[in-house]
């Protein structure tokens, strides 16, 4: 998959909608549990951070840390304890399902309010359907997907066919809330999804956002990758996200990062970010070891008022790059860069 133009999505493009930041998940996942919940998730949180105060929001944990943390104590459970404490297995299972359905059916709520009715939004699908443009998003809402491809959201818009070559496509590497693997839904649900095989296996996605619920009241865990430090990307859905990843900036004129704050910890991103700006210079890798020729160096643009952001894109991206800072919101980036011709810096 090549294209010319390329836009990395973080948090920060859809914070002017009512999204929330990485840092502010946690606290409103709390205020939303039920007390059950609540009692069972403080009781992991506890022991995890023991400085943690429900009633003090400054005390919580950033969500990365916990959920790395519930991960580390699921894997190393047994050979920590010769019996179960104050938690079993399960419940840390549990404390990580509650968390992450809490946030899918927040999301939900935000752009079922009518998060994505702005002037802006519309600006800027006329600019990356002009550019036919690829955009990598790491941000689990909906906002993009429907804003796109509307009702004619399906598998190609995601980037599991080739015959996306004349639209954008969004690719989305760390999962979506409306994408499902094939056991987790009955037949009767699937009326209401299209489905994509990647290496003989079924994935579905919702056309119309929801939080599915079985008949007895189970939720069911959208495929996401969850916001830890180890972050895994075993199932065949992600590893053919992240290969289309790499090739789209591996011959980019332009790449655009719009809101992503080029977290230390995510080094799965900055991997493939090193992989496809190498491709630049160097080719693309073919089958039989030989590369291809180097399509040059992308102009790079980071939209992002915060000068740590910049700082750190700026030096994973690597001094043969010149990056460009625009120290705006992408709200007032798009506004301005649609009013007039773009130019080259």
């Amino acid at each position: 998959m090549s294209r010319d133009h390329v836009y990395i999505i973080g948090a920060g493009f859809s914070k002017s909608l009512g999204y929330p930041l990485a840092r502010e998940l946690l606290p409103e996942v709390w205020r939303r549990l039920n007390r059950g919940d609540r009692d069972r998730l403080g009781r992991i949180v506890q022991f995890h951070h023991p400085s943690f105060q429900p009633a003090n929001v400054d005390s919580f944990p950033n969500i990365e840390n916990l959920l790395t943390a519930i991960a580390v104590n699921e894997e190393m459970f047994d050979s920590s304890r010769r019996a179960v404490g104050n938690f079993t297995q399960k419940d840390l299972a549990n404390g990580r399902k509650s968390i992450l359905v809490t946030i899918e059916k927040w999301f939900h709520e935000i752009y079922q309010s009518g998060a994505a009715g702005h002037a802006w939004l519309d600006e800027f699908r006329e600019l990356v359907q002009r550019e036919n443009a690829a955009l990598i998003s790491f941000n689990w809402d909906l906002v993009l997907d429907h804003l796109l491809y509307g009702s004619k959201l399906s598998a190609t818009s995601y980037g599991f066919s080739s015959a996306t070559k004349t639209k954008p496509v969004l690719l989305k590497p760390h999962g979506s809330l409306n994408w499902f693997s094939a056991p987790t839904l009955t037949a009767s649900t699937r009326n209401e999804i299209f489905q994509d095989k990647a290496a003989n296996t079924t994935y579905f996605a919702f056309l119309v956002p929801r939080s599915p619920i079985s008949k007895h009241g189970r939720k069911y865990e959208p495929l996401l990758i969850p916001p830890t430090y180890m972050k895994r990307f075993d199932k065949p859905i992600f590893r053919t996200l992240w290969n289309e990843c790499t090739d789209v900036l591996s011959s980019a004129k332009e790449i655009h990062f719009l809101g992503y704050s080029m977290p230390d910890e995510d080094r799965h991103t900055q991997f493939i970010l090193h992989c496809g700006l190498h491709n630049q210079i160097e080719g693309k890798l073919k089958p039989d070891g030989t590369r291809t020729l180097g399509t040059g160096k992308a102009q790079v643009t980071i939209v992002n008022p915060d000068g740590g952001a910049f700082k750190r894109t700026k030096e994973v991206v690597g001094p043969a790059y010149k990056c460009s800072w625009i120290e705006n919101t992408v709200e007032n980036w798009v506004l301005r860069t649609t009013q007039k011709p773009r130019s080259r810096v």
